[in-house]
């Protein structure tokens, strides 16, 4: 009898060895992945192609499951945006701005920095889908998952200015940037937890 019982604990062991072993080795991200970028740019029909260097969060991503050490310091600063989205004050929230951008009507209407700060305390978890390196600016896909609204997914442009990240609209009106929000952004899988 207790021949029988080895071999079947050693058998769950090993399974469970296995597992381990094997999610030490499987990456939680793929770096230099290239994103292609269709448009339709000219009267002929052929579209503008263009290829974009960044990283997909494939099995990890959870902002409260990312070891600080390992964080880039542009992760970092969105991590830390949030929070300050979430808790901090109206002056507090217009530093993560541009210095150019810091004088625009978002920051003039209190109401309106109200009802945006009324939704990040209701994110429940949030997760990096990609990051996309576009020219001097940084591009997070970021799932939300939100009380009372579901999942959301956000685009968050980031510049580099004095050596600190900057939260920038500088791309509103960049048909790449669109591209990435309307199209690329929607292939990315939904994280569970």
């Amino acid at each position: 009898m207790i021949s029988k019982v080895k071999p079947r604990l050693l058998g769950r062991y090993f399974i469970f060895f296995i597992a381990i072993a094997l999610g030490s080795v499987i990456p939680s991200y793929a770096e230099n992945v290239q994103i292609r970028v269709e448009l339709n740019g000219s009267a002929s029909g052929n579209p503008v192609i263009r290829s974009l260097k960044g990283k997909t969060y494939l099995t990890n991503g959870w902002f409260d499951e990312m070891a600080t050490g390992s964080l880039s310091s542009d992760e970092k600063f969105l991590i830390d945006a949030v929070k300050v989205n979430t808790n901090g004050k109206l002056s507090d929230v217009k530093k993560l701005w541009t210095l150019d951008e810091q004088n625009t009507s978002f920051f003039s209407d209190p109401k309106v920095f109200a009802r945006s700060q009324s939704i990040f305390k209701r994110i429940t978890s949030a997760a990096f889908l990609a990051k996309i390196i576009y020219g001097n600016y940084v591009i997070f896909i970021v799932q939300f998952n939100v009380e009372g609204y579901g999942t959301m997914v956000n685009q968050y442009p980031l510049k580099k200015q004095g050596g600190k990240f900057y939260f920038t609209n500088e791309l509103m009106k960049d048909p790449v940037y669109h591209y990435l929000h309307d199209k690329y952004a929607k292939t990315l899988p939904i994280k569970q937890r």
